[in-house]
């Protein structure tokens, strides 16, 4: 502010000055250098560079009248706009926000039309219409707008957004050219956060090795604390089953060294699940109300194999699951069999839920978990669901997550087990 006014009074103090002061002593500025100092700077030279010999005479005389102030004028100018800062930068962080919109109501137009179609023809003839999947299309959108804000944090976010569309697409040279190129460009981005959960959550948007590496790289190599503890996370996590010893290990240091990130707290409960709620271990007993407000608990169940899902009703892969839970509970209606769905809907409001399930012909018995974050969901560490377990009649975990047809072959397995011959 005080650098414009300077600016201003120099341009006023133009008109009262002769035009010879202007020609022969050059202004000088006392400007801050880098290093604090002050050091002298000329506002103006006292004498254009390249000019012919007549042009440097006249501007040695002066010009009479009004000359002098406008040549102060003019070289001020450079002066003045420039205390007005440099021209504003594109919002990178804002075109993705918008283009992530436009791709979100594209995409739920896209699936409208699917789920409406009238016959599996008409479903197959949407699908199969050039443009009429906007996943692709939007792809190019975000790697263009990825190339404009090259190096910025924008251009971070358009190429995470490439990354989670390319699954989707799937375009896996384009996933792959997104993953090296965040890892060269934004590596000091708190971006890498976003980028170690993505790979995490959503392992099919890049490939096998590739994605772990890059997760490795982002433990080993970035400078800030959340990306750092979210990529040694989700490794841990993935070494539960093979590699325990690591696991535990990776755990232990979230909670020393990283303990003012939620990851410590979430190393606190996957600590949990590492020691009580792997294959062979018997499964940690829980208290339940059910959907007709019974209380209950899960070793009310021993002498019979359980199968315990938590899952909600919003889920689509909840509800695939549905058809094969139902015939596995006609099937073994008389038998030592139980499913208990641990269930996260409507915030355990029971007038909400039991009309849902009589809509949907599940007679099986239910704990009301109220939330995804519910008691018993938080102790057993779910992360997605539906999570499934499956219990011998002793209570011990057998199988984890078996889904599908494989569901009812696991539960046979373990009913012969019992000496009770398989029912067809």
């Amino acid at each position: 502010m005080k650098s414009s006014l300077v600016a201003a009074a120099l341009i006023v103090l133009s008109a009262f000055l002769p035009s010879a002061a202007w020609a022969e002593h050059p202004t000088v500025l006392k400007l801050p250098k880098a290093d604090g100092r002050t050091g002298s700077r000329e506002l103006y030279s006292r004498a254009p560079e390249a000019i012919t010999d007549e042009e440097l005479r006249k501007f040695k005389r002066g010009a009479k009248g009004i000359a002098a102030p406008f040549t102060v004028i003019g070289s001020s100018l450079p002066l003045v706009a420039a205390f007005r800062g440099p021209p504003d930068r594109p919002d990178f962080r804002a075109e993705v926000k918008a283009l992530r919109a436009e791709f979100q109501r594209a995409e739920h137009e896209y699936h409208r039309l699917v789920r409406d179609a009238k016959s599996d023809e008409e479903r197959r003839k949407i699908e199969r219409t050039p443009g009429a999947n906007p996943g692709p299309v939007y792809l190019e959108k975000f790697r263009e707008l990825a190339d404009r804000a090259r190096g910025t944090e924008g251009g971070a976010d358009a190429l995470i957004e490439v990354l989670r569309l390319s699954r989707h697409a799937p375009d896996w040279p384009a996933a792959g050219d997104a993953l090296k190129r965040l890892l060269k460009e934004h590596m000091a981005s708190p971006s890498m956060e976003r980028l170690a959960n993505l790979l995490g959550n959503e392992k099919g948007s890049i490939r096998g090795e590739d994605r772990l590496r890059a997760l490795e790289a982002i433990q080993d190599r970035s400078t800030l604390a959340k990306p750092k503890a979210a990529a040694l996370f989700i490794l841990a996590v993935e070494d539960m089953a093979r590699n325990p010893a690591a696991s535990r290990a990776a755990l232990n240091r979230l909670t020393h060294e990283f303990g003012e990130t939620q990851y410590a707290a979430m190393a606190g409960r996957t600590l949990f699940e590492l020691d009580h709620l792997q294959v062979g271990m018997t499964a940690p007993d829980f208290e339940a109300s059910d959907e007709k407000g019974r209380k209950y608990k899960l070793s009310d169940y021993r002498g019979k194999v359980t199968v315990i899902v938590f899952w909600g009703f919003s889920r689509g892969p909840c509800r695939g699951e549905l058809p094969h839970q139902k015939k596995l509970v006609e099937r073994l209606r008389d038998k030592p069999f139980a499913i208990i769905g641990v269930n996260s809907d409507y915030r355990g409001d029971l007038g909400k839920i039991n009309p849902m399930l009589k809509e949907q012909g599940i007679s099986w018995r239910q704990a009301i978990d109220g939330t995804t974050s519910g008691p018993i969901a938080t102790r057993w560490n779910v992360q997605s669901r539906p999570t499934i377990y499956v219990l011998d009649e002793k209570g011990v975990i057998r199988f984890k997550n078996a889904r599908g047809e494989r569901l009812g072959k696991v539960v046979d397995e373990l009913l012969a087990e019992m000496g009770i011959r398989k029912v067809v």
